[in-house]
């Protein structure tokens, strides 16, 4: 027969046990909050989900790094007035400003054709309408790649001039309105859009002197 001292030990012990034990009679709704609430992370105050414009900016990042050795342009994209082999960045949040001996420059020394897949996700439009605007086989780009070879001259002038109206549109609309302005027909492009007038120096002229209007309240 076990004394007072013993039961009251035992009890203590059964006690003691209890409390590490997990409850059994939890709803099991309440279990699976219990279970997933240690894994959320609140929310710091200030603390963004990457945007579509911060995903632009590493895209044309992207781009510049395979068109040039640009190592300075990602280290100083927060600067608004930064030079770098002849370009400048504009406030359009990583948009650049090419100049004609830029673009001389580059086409003459050669473009890669790994550009073509971060400029079409740029555009908002599929790798096909791009190398249609640049004249080139959809295939030609991994051809090229694949012989370590660069994209045609005639091309890459082409890639260039996307990247100057992409940047101009963006300037001048809302990010999600310039990539869908760029892929509508234009009354004043005989029907085209502006992407496939940019097909040529010609109807990008025309397509800059569009924008220019729109941007500055011109009849359009």
């Amino acid at each position: 027969m076990k004394t007072p001292e013993q039961s009251s030990a035992r009890r203590s012990k059964v006690a003691a046990k209890a409390r590490l034990l997990p409850p059994t009679n939890i709803p099991a709704a309440t279990k699976a909050t219990h279970a997933t609430a240690a894994h959320v992370v609140p929310k710091t105050k200030g603390q963004h989900v990457n945007n579509s414009r911060t995903a632009r900016e590493d895209l044309l990042i992207q781009i510049w790094h395979l068109i040039g050795d640009i190592s300075t342009f990602e280290g100083e994209k927060k600067s608004r007035s930064v030079k770098v082999f002849g370009c400048s960045q504009s406030k359009s949040g990583g948009s650049v400003a090419i100049t004609n001996p830029l673009a001389h420059k580059l086409v003459m020394r050669g473009i890669s054709p790994k550009t073509i897949a971060p400029l079409s996700d740029v555009l908002g439009v599929g790798v096909g309408n791009v190398t249609s605007c640049l004249d080139i086989d959809r295939g030609t780009p991994a051809r090229q790649e694949s012989k370590g070879q660069f994209l045609p001259r005639h091309a890459a002038e082409g890639v260039l001039r996307l990247l100057d109206i992409e940047g101009m549109a963006y300037d001048t609309f809302e990010e999600g309105d310039s990539t869908q302005w760029l892929s509508c027909p234009h009354p004043m492009l005989d029907g085209e859009t502006p992407l496939q007038a940019a097909g040529t120096s010609y109807g990008a002229e025309q397509v800059k002197s569009i924008l220019v209007a729109i941007k500055y309240g011109g009849a359009v």
